[in-house]
């Protein structure tokens, strides 16, 4: 509804209001999630990642994927959970589409992230956030 406002859906509404308005009165009813990663904040929104200086946009299954690993907390979301997320027929859980789209999201928060490494620390799966527990799930950790 947000990105809607954005662009100009507002022909329906009885008040004068600015899109801007509109904007952030629709996001006091979407949760706003903050990730924290070596000092820089991101904002995920639907739709997006946001930086203090640019934003990664996102499909809805990477924000539903993230959404999910963000919920909970540093713990091992398993993989059959991961799989019923993704629309299309189900897979096993073992099949590489969950690998797929964890790997675009790591790309996506690495480039909101503005490819920021501490000291000999190299870009990876190591440097990402996110984290694969090999043959069980993924987990988020986070400042």
């Amino acid at each position: 509804m947000p990105q809607a406002i954005l662009q100009g859906c507002v022909d329906y509404l009885v008040e004068p209001w600015e899109p801007e308005e509109l904007f952030y009165r629709a996001l006091r009813f979407h949760p706003v999630h903050r990730i924290s990663l070596a000092g820089t904040a991101l904002l995920v929104l639907p739709g997006c990642i946001k930086a203090e200086d640019h934003e990664v946009p996102l499909t809805a299954i990477e924000y539903s994927l993230l959404i999910t690993l963000l919920k909970a907390k540093g713990s091992i979301v398993p993989r059959s959970v991961l799989s019923t997320l993704i629309p299309g027929p189900l897979k096993a859980p073992s099949s590489r589409r969950i690998d797929a789209h964890m790997a675009r999201l790591r790309k996506k928060i690495r480039l909101c992230r503005g490819n920021k490494f501490s000291p000999g620390e190299e870009p990876g799966p190591r440097s990402s956030p996110l984290r694969s527990a090999r043959g069980l799930g993924y987990y988020l950790i986070t400042d």
